[in-house]
């Protein structure tokens, strides 16, 4: 949310591009589509965006070769390089040298895939196109019931119409982790249980607030309820990521508890504001607060 913090670049990967109609018509121009959608993979040195080959060159300056780290801690011997070799297979900087990389069998049996797709997801974000997925439902009728047994089935009850890919699906996901996580471990048809990985004594901590929930809810009929109604408070510790979220996203957390007022607080030294940034709290709604 600071302004001065624009290293994980999460703020300007979500600042809607104007329709073009009304670029030109301020005598702006539309924006420029850096990546087609059918050529994102690039190597980092290579990309024709600004951010990824900065990043290549982030990591060369401070990451280190992967087969010189196996060999440092076989031998003892302080040997690690840094990692000047662009996988070709992913386009990331891993190792040393050619041979070290032809030599990591590993690496390319369990990492090069995902850092590809990770590539070419990044490349995507930054490509200059209408990203369409990121057109969020807002509110829906009391009588719709979402499922969040995963992210398939919260996604379609929640109508989220634009996602019709995996990897809208991965950069939608990506950015609605936090709120959504915290609205499925407070909503009434919560996933999470002594089946799924809570102990006891958690299922005692979240059946307490989702008493609370139900309170809220039974507070729209209730006027006596209502006077007595205290919001929902939510501490992030040691939040870094989830403070730098645009605001709006956690509207998707509202929109599942529609009942309960919301107060958000990340704690932590990555969430002081800057001194270009001084507002301590943001109201995103009526009843959501950050």
């Amino acid at each position: 949310m600071p302004r001065g913090r624009r290293s994980i670049s999460l703020l300007s990967l979500f600042t809607p591009s104007p329709p073009e109609s009304a670029a030109h018509g301020a005598g702006r121009r539309a924006p420029q589509v850096l990546v087609r959608p059918d050529d994102l993979f690039h190597p980092l040195s290579k990309s024709p965006v600004k951010e990824m080959r900065e990043k290549g060159l982030l990591i060369q300056a401070n990451g280190s070769c992967a087969t010189c780290v196996d060999e440092t801690a076989a031998t003892g011997q302080a040997a690690t390089r840094a990692a000047e070799f662009e996988c070709p297979d992913c386009g990331y900087p891993t190792h040393c040298s050619e041979e070290h990389w032809a030599r990591d069998t590993g690496h390319r049996k369990e990492l090069c895939g995902f850092l590809r797709e990770a590539n070419e997801d990044e490349h995507d974000l930054r490509s200059g196109r209408t990203l369409r997925e990121f057109e969020f439902p807002s509110a829906q009728l009391a009588e719709v019931v979402v499922n969040l047994s995963s992210w398939d089935t919260f996604l379609y009850t929640r109508s989220f119409t634009n996602v019709t890919s995996s990897r809208a699906m991965r950069h939608v996901s990506k950015v609605l982790t936090y709120p959504v996580t915290i609205g499925a471990a407070l909503h009434q048809f919560s996933p999470f249980n002594l089946k799924t990985g809570l102990t006891l004594e958690g299922l005692k901590s979240l059946t307490a607030l989702r008493t609370t929930v139900k309170e809220h809810e039974m507070a729209r009929s209730d006027k006596e309820l209502a006077m007595q109604q205290m919001p929902l408070r939510v501490f992030v510790l040691g939040a870094r990521a989830e403070a730098m979220l645009p605001p709006h996203l956690y509207l998707q957390l509202a929109y599942l508890l529609p009942n309960s007022p919301i107060h958000i607080y990340f704690v932590g030294p990555e969430c002081i504001p800057t001194a270009e940034e001084t507002r301590s709290t943001i109201v995103v709604s009526s009843r959501l607060a950050l």
